[in-house]
């Protein structure tokens, strides 16, 4: 289609060209313009043919004519000729052009097209293919990266409530290591009760070996003897006090054994490792519940029924101080130190910190710390450590193991009161039977075991 148009406008360029040069019209000469004097004479001015001479008008009109119509075809020949001649040199070069620039155009083409268009075109392609995948991954990176960040947050956000939910406030660890302790002191309370029982058991049975086996005087002497040992003050009895040495008495037992509430419902912690303490702690249950062994009765008055009532009589008396004497035995007990470690740490140092942080003065606390020691810090002196409020302000789950902690405190302190109730209501039992007794003896007497010889 191209060289068909290349071929049209080269024709109408020569066409143009050659009608610009080629043709005209034959016009008659003017006379006096084109006749030379020396040919054409008889031209007169203004005739419209010239004549030349030794010839008619008609024959020069016809040679005229004859000329024309020559020329005309010569031109018209010519013209044909040339037009053919130069149709064919188009034809012949625009075939020529046409075969080799197309045959060019092809090889060109297709080395265009097979090694230069469809390869760029195939790596366009690709690369077209690769952003689009990679577009694709990025947005499904983006999706998948949102997913794992909220089920990473998810997970961060359960981790994290885990943790606060698991991970103890310094409270409840404080609580937790210092009650540690707590069933060891409990445990050791309840033998040393068991073992003062047996004591006091052996002593009001006259038990041989015992300061009560002959009776309540040999005990009496041994009473005696501790009290001069270790209670004794040299202004008691008016300066008069019948021991040997009344200054040799430790300044720290003296009258203990009469001091109910300031050495024994006051101290929260009574060293009986100490033998002054110790002594001065026996020394105070016996006068609260008046333990005297009661007389023995002779082996001759056994067999008879006034001896067997009076043994019998014995052991009701007996039975009735040990009941009575329990609930002295429970408070004591619960005063004793912990001697123990636990998991390698001093449960003295956890103590000794609330209670220095409560204001205790430090040469105040005594070496061990007892049970009831134990409790009255971490249910009373906890609380004005001055610390406490800030420990439970923090998160909501270390308020609510604070309250089970003070939960257990408050179910450990009740089971505690039920104990001393059980035996306070034993007590009131027993006065209830003394009572009874001595309103139906007939003699108005008492009828509890005799104690003197």
């Amino acid at each position: 289609m191209v060289f068909k148009r290349l071929k049209k406008i080269i024709l109408m360029s020569l066409f143009a060209a050659f009608l610009a040069v080629a043709p005209f019209t034959y016009k008659p000469a003017q006379a006096g313009a084109v006749v030379a004097p020396s040919v054409c004479t008889n031209c007169p001015v203004g005739s419209p043919t010239c004549v030349l001479a030794g010839t008619t008008e008609l024959s020069v009109t016809a040679l005229l004519q004859f000329m024309k119509e020559y020329l005309e075809n010569m031109i018209n020949d010519f013209t044909e000729w040339f037009k053919n001649a130069w149709d064919n040199l188009i034809a012949a070069l625009l075939e020529f052009m046409d075969s080799y620039l197309e045959g060019n155009f092809m090889t060109w083409q297709d080395n265009l097209w097979a090694y230069d268009w469809r390869p760029a075109l195939q790596d366009m392609m690709g690369q077209l293919n690769t952003a689009m995948v990679d577009q694709s991954r990025v947005e499904a990176s983006f999706a998948t990266a949102e997913a794992q960040q909220y089920a990473q947050q998810k997970i961060q956000e359960k981790a994290a409530d885990a943790q606060r939910e698991t991970r103890p406030s310094e409270s409840v660890c404080q609580t937790g290591t210092v009650m540690g302790g707590a069933p060891r002191a409990h445990y050791l309370g309840r033998i040393i009760r068991q073992a003062s029982e047996n004591d006091l058991t052996a002593l009001l049975t006259n038990k041989e070996g015992t300061p009560g086996a002959k009776g309540p005087l040999d005990a009496m002497s041994v009473k005696w003897e501790r009290y001069c040992t270790y209670l004794v003050d040299e202004n008691n009895n008016g300066g008069d006090t019948g021991c040997p040495d009344p200054t040799a008495s430790p300044v720290e037992t003296r009258n203990a054994d009469v001091k109910s509430i300031e050495f024994l419902f006051n101290n929260y912690s009574i060293d009986v490792s100490k033998p002054e303490v110790a002594a001065a702690l026996t020394a105070l249950k016996e006068n609260l519940v008046a333990d005297v062994p009661p007389s023995t009765v002779p082996p001759e008055a056994i067999t008879g029924g006034p001896g067997q009532e009076a043994l019998l009589a014995n052991r009701s008396y007996i039975a009735r101080k040990l009941a009575a004497r329990s609930t002295i035995e429970y408070v004591a007990s619960s005063r004793l130190p912990i001697v123990e470690r636990y998991s390698g740490d001093d449960l003295n140092d956890y103590i000794e910190s609330i209670k220095v942080a409560a204001g205790n003065p430090l040469s105040g606390l005594p070496e061990k710390f007892s049970y009831r020691d134990l409790m009255h810090a971490m249910s009373v002196e906890k609380f004005a450590t001055g610390q406490y409020n800030l420990e439970q302000i923090d998160e909501i789950e270390n308020v609510e193991r604070e309250a089970l902690t003070l939960s257990i405190f408050y179910l450990m302190q009740l089971r505690e009161k039920f104990e001393i109730m059980e035996r306070g209501i034993m007590a009131l039992a027993i006065q209830t039977a003394i009572e009874i007794d001595r309103e139906f003896d007939s003699s108005g007497g008492s009828s509890e075991a005799l104690v003197s010889p």
